[in-house]
């Protein structure tokens, strides 16, 4: 236990220890994520779990905002500008007759830290929660939501509708 005497005052530690501009690189940030999948794995349920990274992924749809448009098309655009800032790949987007179809491909559903292999689980439910998020924030109903309908590894597809 450290005395008063033995206190390090914030003027003495090295400029480098002191420096809050640091930036976590990929690969730490990906073993971090990777052991809270484990963790996530070990203390909860698939429903819990899925629950959570739904939730992650309509809080991210929060932070990205989308405009307001009146085309598709454009909808799409607003969308994969998004993906692409991330380098989380891109979607496409068809109005079908009970909803809306969502087709996202190239998504990073690898991740060679994952050991457990629970990241595509867990990105999978983000997703679902990004575009349920986005289609509330443009209007969407109480009774439709955002599902997953199909994945694969070379794309996730999710239906938004009833």
């Amino acid at each position: 236990m450290r005395s008063e005497s033995d206190r390090i005052d914030d003027g003495e530690w090295p400029e480098a220890a002191r420096s809050q501009s640091r930036t976590a690189d990929r690969r730490s940030l990906a073993l971090l994520v990777a052991m809270l999948l484990q963790e996530m794995r070990d203390s909860a349920s698939d429903e819990e779990a899925h629950g959570f990274f739904r939730a992650i992924g309509m809080r991210m749809a929060q932070g990205f905002v989308l405009p307001e448009v009146e085309q598709i098309d454009r909808l799409a655009g607003a969308m994969n500008e998004v993906w692409r800032a991330l380098d989380w790949g891109h979607v496409l987007i068809d109005p079908v007759e009970d909803g809306i179809r969502i087709v996202h491909f190239d998504a990073p559903v690898r991740m060679p830290e994952d050991e457990g292999g629970l990241w595509p689980a867990a990105l999978t439910s983000l997703l679902e929660g990004v575009y349920d998020g986005w289609f509330r924030s443009l209007g969407s109903g109480p009774k439709l939501h955002t599902t997953l309908i199909s994945r694969t590894a070379e794309k996730l597809e999710f239906h938004h509708g009833v």
